[in-house]
Parts: C-alpha cells; structure tokens; sequence
C-alpha cells in the first residue's frame, strides 16, 4: 500500500501532475480515497423495535487503525441526512487540522404518526404531553439506549478513544439538556436552539436544579437560540431561556465546563443551524487545541508500547512530545530501542493527551507516514489502548 499522504497528493494537479506509470500502478481504491458510510439496525431492550444508526467514517480509516483513536461526535435527529453530514464536512471548514478525523454516529428517530422524534427526545411528563398531542415520555429510554447499548457498540466496533462530543437541534438540543441533568453521558454538548419551555418550562427547571458545582458536569457546553419567541405560538420560549441566563450569571455553570451562549437573530429557528454549529466547533476546536498546548492534562500516568517501521538505514530514532517524559519537544528526546534495521520500539508512561513526533535527532527532517497523518503532530488520548505501530514510508528533508 502506498503512503496514504502521496495517496491524497495524486490529486493536487496544479502543483504536480503524476506520471502515466505511477497513475497505472495504482488500485482504483488507492486512487479513490473517501469515508464510508456503514448504516445497521441495532437492537434494544428499551424499545420494540431496532434503532437506525448510521456511522460516517473519516477517509482512509481502514489504513489508519494502527495508529489512530478516533473521537465520536453522535449526532441526534438522524433520519434527517442534513445534521450528520453538515457534522462531518463542517470541521474541515473551521479547522483544517480537525476536519474528516472524526467518527460521526448518527441516531435516527423514527417518523410515523404512532412513534416520531417527539417521543424520543421529550420526558415522561403529563403537561409536555399535553403539549405535543400526546407524545413523548421515552427520552430517559433513548439515554440509556444510547450509554448502555449504543456507547459499547460503538467502541467495540471501531477505533475510539474513549472521549465523545454530542449534537442536537430544538428537541433533540432539549433531550441533550435533559440527559445532561439525568446522567450526563456526553463529554461535550452542542445545544443549538433547544426548547426549554416545554411542560411548563419543565427542562428550565430541571436545568437549574442540577448542582454542576457538586455534580459531574460536562466540559464543554455551548447553547444558542434564534429568537424563537418571534414564532407564533413561541413566546415563552424567551421566558424560558431567560431562566438559563440567569443561572449562568449566577454561577451556576463551573469554571471547569468552556460554557458559551449565543444568539442569532439574523436567522431563523432552521437555517440558525448552520453558523452555530460553526461557531460551536470553533470554539470546540480552540478548546481541543488548548489540551495540544499541554493544559488540562491527567493526573493519572498511561502505559503506551509505540513500534515504528522505519526505512533501511534510518539510524537512530527518537521521540519527542508535549510532557517532561518526552522532552518537552527537544528534537533529540527520547531514544527508540532499535531491534532490527527497520525496527524500533520503546514504552513510554504518558499523561493523557499525548503529542508527539518522530525525529532523526533534528527537526531537518520529516516522517512520512504510510498509516497515519504526515505533517503533523501524532496524537492519542485513549485510556484502554496500549500498542500502536507506525509505518514511515520515508524521511523528508524539511523545506525542499
């Protein structure tokens, strides 16, 4: 298999056309490199029927498993296609380093007159029943589906690393809410205009009982609205929200959760969709980029065997990272054990997350990855997994 970064750069025609050999000598699916969509039906013991998942991979996650931990975004309101996949392309669009490196999971309710989103996303509560016809009662059912059946399939199925962000609009923004306070099963929570007037601001309520200074609370939350109360039969969806507001500036939320709220007037209830799950990934990523510059790490010391398959002749191999056991990124860090001519191994015990490089004693030169992303810093957080092996399909000489 070819290098996977020379693999995307077969398509980079304005700076440097391959030749008719190398393009021959090529498979269609080195050619082709995209993600892949798997969709199934999982079963559940707290429905009658089988939930629709689909799972979005990023692009050449099979080439990658050796080396990458993926995190999960989950994404509520499946069935409607727009919301997952304006959650996989949009990152690349905020963040280049982000983009196409999530799994996004995509949970779809279903749409028929006797079981909809209404049921799924709402609580068991007479006066919100009330509200929507009769519907509703089964969004402690989908959290539990989601932590006790969804979670473990999903991180037995794919390579994950343990860390997950959560997306929902309106209701499925209010069932985020909800199962924060109930159990809080999401690391990271993108709310965009969630109700929290229904049941007689049921949710506000539920909200600001909810102890986060004492309790576990998530850490990351952004919530935004577009001014709802403007749509007829709305209006106290601003009194509702005021509630929040007020909370917050009370101190409700910790200083532990990056919290941000935001509004967008100039948009309507749908198509606010679109900037504010722009600006929440931003702030997401700026968040992440924040843990890279070695704040917010554990406390607690993780056991990692690192192999890296290098090219004949490379010499001595060192690695370097983001914490005092890696050399706080001295080019020359920590020496590789070489085992064999192409062979090189060391265990290292790491706070978590972990960046790191792969050096020849300098930074003159550059790995380039046959599994795993060149150009950049590698990266794992995962608490379980304890083996990787990198493929180095070449040392570049840097700016030639």
């Amino acid at each position: 298999m070819r290098n996977f970064k020379k693999t995307i750069a077969v398509f980079s025609f304005f700076f440097c056309l391959p030749s008719p050999g190398i393009i021959h000598a090529q498979t269609a699916s080195e050619l082709y490199l995209s993600s892949k969509i798997e969709t199934f039906l999982l079963p559940s013991r707290y429905f009658p029927f089988d939930r629709k998942i689909d799972v979005i991979l990023p692009t050449g996650y099979d080439l990658l498993e050796e080396t990458q931990d993926f995190n999960v975004i989950y994404v509520f309101d499946g069935q409607t296609r727009e919301y997952p996949m304006m959650a996989y392309a949009m990152p690349a669009f905020v963040n280049l380093k982000y983009g196409d490196k999530s799994i996004i999971v995509a949970v779809h309710s279903p749409s028929s007159s006797i079981y909809s989103r209404q049921d799924d996303f709402l609580p068991d509560d007479e006066a919100t029943k009330a509200r929507y016809h009769g519907h509703g009662g089964y969004a402690d059912a989908l959290g539990r589906f989601v932590s006790e059946e969804l979670f473990p399939y999903i991180n037995s199925h794919y390579h994950t690393n343990g860390h997950n962000l959560a997306i929902g609009h309106s209701l499925g923004a209010s069932f985020l809410l909800h199962n924060l306070v109930t159990r809080n099963i999401f690391d990271h929570i993108i709310a965009i205009s969630p109700n929290f007037a229904y049941g007689n601001q049921y949710l506000a309520k539920e909200f600001i009982g909810y102890d986060f200074n004492q309790k576990k609370a998530p850490k990351f939350l952004f919530i935004s609205d577009a001014g709802e109360e403007r749509i007829q039969g709305w209006s106290d969806w601003k009194p509702a929200r005021e509630i929040i507001d007020e909370f917050v500036a009370k101190g409700g939320i910790p200083k532990s959760t990056v919290y941000t709220r935001r509004s967008y007037l100039d948009y309507d209830h749908m198509s606010s969709f679109v900037p504010a799950l722009r600006d929440a990934l931003s702030r997401y990523y700026a968040y992440r980029d924040s843990l890279s510059a070695g704040q917010s790490q554990t406390k607690e010391t993780y056991h990692k065997h690192l192999e890296l398959i290098v090219p004949k002749g490379s010499g001595e191999v060192y690695i370097t990272g983001n914490q005092t056991c890696l050399k706080n990124w001295n080019p020359k860090g920590v020496k590789m054990k070489q085992v064999s001519d192409t062979l090189r191994v060391i265990d290292v015990d790491v706070q978590l997350p972990v960046y790191f490089k792969f050096t020849q004693g300098s930074w003159q030169t550059e790995a380039v990855y046959e599994n795993s992303y060149s150009y950049q810093n590698q990266f794992f957080e995962s608490k379980t997994r304890e083996s990787y092996c990198f493929k180095i399909d070449e040392w570049e000489k840097v700016n030639e």
